[in-house]
């Protein structure tokens, strides 16, 4: 173990629960005290978004860690759950039985446990990480909402998720949930001076001193692996030091990190983007010219019995998030508008990334991300809602056509 080989404490990457949070910019540090002032509520929604191992569920914890005396946390993961099993298994996570599996039945004995704590004096707050809106998830999502609202009830909900779910709170069916979110956060990767201040955090939480361990270059090349998402800074560096114990070396060179990234099938995003040029004379006569876009009349999105409206499929109509949400209530005409065209700059960061596109497939650890985002340079997993996302608007573009 490399523990002893480096004289450290402990290990000091895991993908455990942290034993030190760190904030690596006055943001974060805002984040976890509006994260706290969320829990501590009666009645406030919170939305926190990130990709994969970004570090969602550490700053909630990061928040939660001051407040255990005066709040108890239920976590739920929803992402690959039934929705029906929500009630349950916040029941199971607040320590309470659960019903006889009728959801009527499970909601009740959930507002009984909730007052239970509250008298005990601790707020009560569910933490439900999720991938995407179904109606389903709505539905349920929308009864907890409303229960924090109920006269004498408590309850704040904390939703994580890919960044794209703040697109989904746009659909007017979830406008109830909208009304009260009190706090929305996008945790974002760390920069390549925030790895090198990670790593070095890390080191001395476990004893060590990363100066004499690491030699000049390894943070940068571990940022141009990982990309600043944690998760993937500890995986490599845990794997990086145990092959260094195994060889009996005394420090860690650039040379090791590559060789354990390349048998980890890691690829490296390479060194700093370049600007962008503009395109040849022959190279623009080259490509084909643009085709005209073709007015498409937009559907109203399909709703159920319950009001609440299928939100994927309101994604997948080229309906702008911003239109007042009443024209689409109220079932009036919404106006022809043309098909969406990927934006080719943005006004705030500027030109596209310069970064050669990711192989969709690439199924290695950093294949699965993109790098479009200059922003965040992390968006979400190309096997995630974006994936879903697109088929659905092949399919509403098809049924358009018909």
């Amino acid at each position: 173990m490399y523990v002893d080989h480096f004289q450290l404490r402990e290990r000091s990457f895991t993908n455990g629960p942290a034993t030190g949070f760190f904030a690596p910019n006055t943001a974060v540090e805002t984040a976890v005290a509006r994260i706290r002032q969320t829990l501590l509520a009666r009645d406030s929604v919170a939305i926190v978004t990130g990709g994969p191992g970004v570090g969602k569920s550490a700053l909630v914890a990061a928040a939660i860690g001051t407040l255990e005396k005066q709040t108890i946390v239920a976590h739920i993961d929803l992402r690959q759950t039934n929705p029906d099993l929500l009630y349950d298994m916040l029941l199971l996570d607040l320590g309470a039985d659960t019903s006889d599996g009728n959801e009527a039945n499970s909601l009740h004995r959930l507002r009984q446990v909730i007052a239970e704590h509250n008298q005990a004096n601790r707020k009560v707050t569910a933490v439900i990480d999720i991938t995407g809106m179904t109606i389903e998830r709505a539905k349920r999502i929308l009864q907890l909402v409303h229960m924090t609202g109920e006269p004498g009830g408590q309850l704040n909900i904390i939703l994580l998720g890919p960044h794209a779910l703040h697109k989904l709170l746009n659909a007017p069916g979830l406008i109830h949930l909208r009304q009260r979110v009190c706090f929305r956060y996008r945790v974002r990767p760390l920069t390549p001076d925030e790895v090198e201040a990670y790593i070095r955090h890390q080191f001395e939480l476990a004893g060590g001193d990363a100066g004499s361990i690491l030699d000049d270059e390894v943070c940068n090349v571990i940022f141009r692996y990982a990309s600043g998402v944690p998760r993937l800074i500890n995986t490599l560096m845990d794997a990086v030091l145990s092959e260094a114990c195994i060889r009996e070396q005394e420090n860690i060179n650039s040379t090791l990190v590559k060789l354990i990234a390349k048998e980890l099938g890691w690829k490296s995003f390479g060194s700093a983007p370049q600007p962008l040029t503009e395109p040849t004379e022959s190279a623009a006569a080259a490509q084909p010219p643009a085709e005209t876009p073709e007015p498409v009349t937009a559907a109203a999105p399909a709703t159920d019995e319950t009001g609440v409206f299928d939100v994927s499929a309101l994604l997948s109509d080229p309906v702008p998030s911003a239109a007042p949400a009443v024209e689409v209530e109220s079932g009036r005409p919404v106006p022809t508008l043309s098909k969406p065209v990927t934006p080719t700059s943005d006004p705030i960061t500027g030109p596209s990334s310069s970064i050669p596109p990711m192989d969709p497939n690439d199924t290695s650890a950093t294949g699965m991300l993109r790098l479009e985002d200059l922003d965040a340079r992390f968006a979400e997993t190309i096997f995630g809602s974006e994936e879903i996302d697109e088929a659905a608007r092949e399919t509403r573009q098809q049924e358009l056509a018909n």
